[in-house]
């Protein structure tokens, strides 16, 4: 075909069908155009969550390995306030022993001795002491008792 019978078969189409193509071409396009952008979007929303899920994966992980420093911290404090009980009750223990065989071999005791001895004990029991303490104790309650209580419980001095 010859331009000219292009040219000829194009001017026999009425100018309505052409606009109207044109507005149905134009609509395509508008609608490619705009779904593109809806995809970009979508896809960079995409990104954005992949991102912000890998920066909480690394802080969950900093905040797991802080933990684990945390609690082996902890471990080893407890074992160090373990071992500092265990020491404080022998230190105690051996407070007790040294003064209550003290008393028994004087035959006596003071008022205020014998007190400060049974709050000593008692914190020993609470602890768990074992029962050589315990007949010691027995023999030093059985001591004569120098001084005398008042009505509020107090040291009368003699």
């Amino acid at each position: 075909m010859e331009t000219s019978t292009i040219i000829h078969e194009l001017s026999l189409i009425p100018i309505g069908t052409i606009v109207a193509w044109l507005v149905v071409l134009a609509g395509i396009v508008t609608t490619i155009i705009t779904f593109t952008i809806k995809l970009y979007k979508a896809f960079e929303k995409t990104h954005e969550i992949r991102e912000e899920s890998i920066e909480f994966k690394k802080m969950i992980q900093s905040h797991d390995e802080q933990l684990k420093s945390i609690s082996d911290k902890l471990s080893h404090i407890q074992k160090q306030l373990d071992k500092q009980d265990e020491s404080d009750l022998k230190s105690l223990r051996y407070a007790i022993v040294r003064a209550g065989e003290e008393y028994v071999s004087k035959g006596q005791i003071t008022i205020r001795q014998l007190r400060a001895l049974e709050e000593m004990y008692e914190e020993y029991q609470e602890r768990h002491g074992n029962g050589y303490v315990a007949t010691l104790m027995l023999k030093v309650r059985n001591l004569p008792v120098i001084g005398k209580l008042d009505e509020n419980d107090d040291d009368i001095e003699e």
